[in-house]
């Protein structure tokens, strides 16, 4: 029974969240928010995706920041990238002395020296049906509650 409490305590649906409402709570807090998506190979999806974010997340206001952490794409993940109007980075060359391994983990943990917002978001580059309510889903409980400091999408 504590479980079952705890889950329909803590469970959030992106429904009960809206890009306006959640604006005005980051301009009430006097919060940054960062976007990061780390990419391996996308250029099939991470246009579409950059495109979407554009529209109804970043010009809205609700992210200040939306970055791209590549792993040596080797198709033309870097220039959709570009043509979108965004930041684009090798997680290699980000904190180089700590070398640059293979791997998502080492795109994530890099990517916090970079990303400049008080809250920072990850979100997959591969995903074929992005919707906006998956960032904005996952910001609402942090933006919303204070007590909130860490908050993970499922589906």
């Amino acid at each position: 029974m504590k479980l079952e409490h705890w889950y329909n305590n803590n469970t959030y649906n992106y429904k009960v969240f809206g890009v306006d409402r959640l604006v005005k709570f980051k301009k009430k807090k006097n919060l940054t928010i960062s976007l990061c998506f780390p990419t391996l190979n996308e250029a099939q999806t991470i246009g579409r995706i950059l495109d979407i974010v554009k529209k109804s997340i970043y010009e809205p206001g609700l992210v200040d920041e939306v970055v791209v952490i590549d792993s040596n794409s080797m198709d033309r993940t870097v220039s959709v990238v570009r043509s979108a109007g965004f930041k684009v980075l090798q997680h290699r060359n980000i904190l180089a002395e700590y070398g640059s391994f293979k791997g998502k983990g080492d795109a994530l943990w890099k990517s916090l020296a970079v990303l400049k917002g008080d809250i920072i978001i990850w979100c997959d580059s591969d995903i074929m049906n992005f919707k906006p309510k998956f960032i904005y889903g996952i910001l609402g409980p942090m933006l919303i509650d204070d007590s909130i400091s860490y908050v993970k999408g499922f589906y």
